[in-house]
C-alpha cells in the first residue's frame, strides 16, 4: 500500500490512472449490483406469480373454444 502510495506521488499519471480504475471499478460494481437486484426482483415476481397459480388454481380462467380459433386472411377470404 504505501509503495503505491509512493508511486504516485513519484508519478502524478499513474495516481490519475489509479484514481480512474478505482473510479471505474466502482461504477461497474454498482452496475453490477443494480443488475443483480433487478434479476432477483423479476425472479421473485415470477416465483410468486407461479406459486399463487399453482396453489389457487381457481384463479385460472379457462380459455374459451372461440379465443383458441384465430381467423388467418385466408380464412376470411374463405367467408366472403
Amino acid at each position: 500500500k504505501e509503495d503505491v502510495l509512493e508511486g504516485c506521488r513519484d508519478y502524478p499519471e499513474a495516481e490519475r490512472k489509479l484514481y480512474e480504475y478505482a473510479h471505474n471499478r466502482l461504477d461497474f460494481d454498482r452496475a453490477k449490483n443494480e443488475v443483480a437486484d433487478n434479476m432477483t426482483d423479476a425472479f421473485n415476481a415470477l416465483t410468486s406469480t407461479a406459486s399463487c397459480l399453482k396453489h389457487h388454481p381457481a384463479v385460472v380462467v379457462p380459455t374459451s373454444p372461440d379465443l383458441l380459433f384465430v381467423p388467418t386472411k385466408a380464412d376470411r377470404d374463405f367467408v366472403n
